[in-house]
C-alpha cells in the first residue's frame, strides 16, 4: 500500500514511507510518540500480532488512534470481523480516553460514517458500525 501511497504525491511533503507488514513494524521498541491504525485493522494477516507491534513502538504514554469497522461480516480484503469487545483487549495496554461507535453508511464511507456520526447500537442485531477510539500508552507497571 505504501507504493500506492508514493504515487499520490509523497514528495509535497516530509514523511517517510516505509513498506512492511504491520506484523513486524521495522522501528526500535517505543520509537513513536503517536501511531495511528485508520481504516487498516481489518485487513491485516494477524490482528493480536499488529497490535502487539503497535504497543511495542508506541512510547509509554504516547497516543494510539484507532479508527476500525466493526462487526461486519469477513470479506476477502476484510477477512477479519471486530467486534467492540476489542477495547478489552486493549486495556492492558492503553488507557482509553475517547471512544465513539456509530453507524457505517450504506456507501461504506469510514470517514463520512464518523462525520454523520448516526448512533451505534451494540447488540445481536446492531449490523456493522465504526469504532473511533484514542488511547494512551500505559507506563511500565515496576
Amino acid at each position: 500500500m505504501a507504493d500506492k501511497y508514493r504515487k499520490l504525491g509523497t514528495t509535497s511533503h516530509q514523511m517517510q514511507y516505509v513498506c512492511a507488514p504491520s506484523e513486524n513494524i521495522p522501528f526500535d521498541d517505543e520509537h513513536f510518540d503517536f501511531v495511528t491504525c485508520f481504516n487498516a485493522l481489518d485487513h491485516v494477516d494477524d490482528i493480536s500480532r499488529t497490535l502487539s507491534e503497535v504497543a511495542r513502538v508506541i512510547k509509554k504514554k504516547g497516543t494510539f488512534l484507532l479508527i476500525t469497522e466493526i462487526n461486519h461480516p469477513p470479506t476477502l480484503t476484510e477477512p477479519h470481523s471486530i467486534s467492540e469487545k476489542l477495547l478489552d483487549q486493549l486495556s492492558s495496554d492503553y488507557f482509553v480516553s475517547s471512544i465513539r461507535m456509530c453507524q457505517i453508511r450504506h456507501d461504506h464511507d469510514v470517514y463520512g460514517s464518523l462525520w454523520d456520526n448516526v448512533p451505534y447500537s451494540v447488540g445481536p442485531n446492531a449490523g456493522s458500525g465504526i469504532l473511533a477510539a484514542r488511547m494512551t500508552r500505559k507506563p511500565a507497571v515496576l
